[in-house]
């Protein structure tokens, strides 16, 4: 959040050095500022190679991997917070070409977190302690002690990204504009974590020979949860995106209002992140941004 608060100041101190130079014609910008905030989904199909290479350090997959336990891979989607700041710079069209397209070029930063990946690792332990005959029947009902030991573990960080991208527009001296474009970005993990939760659940349950676990019910349970942050590689992410959107100017009459706009944007892309020790990892993704752009 530091860092987005110092970028922010950056272009607002831009945005005074291109004010000087900025003359508008009919409302029509050269340069303005835009700030955003949203949601950021990420969408990703662990391998657990990958998860167990680059963790395998810690005591708790050392443990895992010498017992009975199940790995199970997630395909792991969560909203996070996004914030973004741009500088934009505006191209009319030539006088000579009315079918020439409006255009802008931004050049910004944005922060988000990421929860890349994650695993659940589960292990059971059964042990009888009597066996019974029901009374109205000669059925076999099993008593069991149960232990079950479970470890849910997930990947996460906070990315900061610089970002370059081109938007056709229609005209932006009007009321509303709409626009599309291309864009990418290069940055780096600043705070990379991995969550561990683990959960031992103590259990005497009532089964029969051809039932499954929970079929005739849990006699009593215990359940014990503890949570760790360990620290974790850092990782460096490249991305490209397709954003798209609208753009509103709030004022009419009011100048201070005319110089500012509402915008709402869309922007699927892909993600690939690199980490050391193994191969990249591509991930998709989509944003929502919600926004001002003070033009100059």
């Amino acid at each position: 959040m530091k860092i987005f608060c110092f970028f922010t100041c950056l272009f607002l101190g831009l945005s005074i050095y291109a004010q000087s130079d900025s003359l508008k014609v009919d409302n029509y910008p050269v340069y303005s500022v835009e700030i955003s905030a949203g949601d950021y989904s990420g969408y990703n199909s662990s391998r657990l190679i990958d998860f167990t290479s680059l963790f395998s350090e810690y005591s708790y997959f050392i443990e895992i991997s010498q017992g009975d336990f199940r790995l199970s891979s997630i395909y792991y989607k969560q909203t996070n917070p996004l914030f973004s700041a741009n500088f934009i710079k505006y191209n009319r069209p030539s006088e000579d070409n009315e079918f020439f397209f409006h255009s802008r070029w931004l050049i910004g930063v944005t922060y988000h977190e990421s929860n890349l990946f994650g695993f659940s690792h589960s292990g059971v332990e059964r042990t009888r302690l009597d066996t019974l005959t029901a009374e109205n029947s000669s059925e076999i009902i099993f008593l069991d002690s149960v232990v079950r030991d479970r470890h849910y573990s997930n990947y996460m960080s906070e990315q900061l990204k610089f970002n370059l991208a081109f938007h056709a527009i229609t005209d932006p001296s009007k009321r509303w504009a709409f626009y599309a474009g291309v864009g990418l970005s290069s940055g780096f993990s600043i705070n990379s974590k991995i969550k561990h939760v683990h959960q031992i659940e103590n259990a005497v349950e009532l089964t029969t020979p051809q039932d499954t676990i929970y079929a005739l019910g849990i006699l009593s349970s215990d359940l014990k949860t503890t949570q760790e942050m360990l620290d974790a590689y850092r990782n460096m992410t490249f991305a490209a995106s397709i954003p798209f959107g609208f753009d509103f100017r709030i004022g009419k009459q009011s100048e201070f209002l005319r110089h500012l706009h509402l915008f709402v944007e869309f922007e699927p892309g892909v993600n690939v992140y690199i980490f050391p020790k193994i191969d990249p990892i591509a991930s998709s993704f989509f944003a929502m941004k919600i926004g001002i752009n003070f033009v100059l």
